[in-house]
C-alpha cells in the first residue's frame, strides 16, 4: 500500500526520529504487510533501524558509500 503523503503513514512510522522519507515509509509498510499479524509493524521498523543509520540528520542505508 504505497502512501502518497506522510500524513497517511502509520503513526508508528511517523514517530521514528529523525523522520523517514515517504519512500522509506513505503518500504517499511511493504515489509510490514509481507510479515502480517500483530508483529508486522514492529518487526519492519526494527529491521529498518538495523539496516539504516542516521547521517547528517537523515536515515541512510548502512554500507552505502557516503559522500
Amino acid at each position: 500500500m504505497p502512501y502518497s503523503k506522510m500524513s497517511d503513514v502509520n503513526p508508528a512510522v511517523r514517530g521514528i526520529k529523525p523522520p523517514v522519507t515517504l519512500e522509506q515509509a513505503n518500504a517499511i509498510a511493504d515489509q510490514a504487510d509481507a510479515i502480517g499479524g500483530k508483529f508486522g509493524w514492529p518487526t519492519a521498523i526494527s529491521s529498518f533501524r538495523k539496516t539504516h543509520t542516521v547521517v547528517r540528520g537523515r536515515w541512510v542505508r548502512r554500507n552505502k558509500k557516503q559522500d
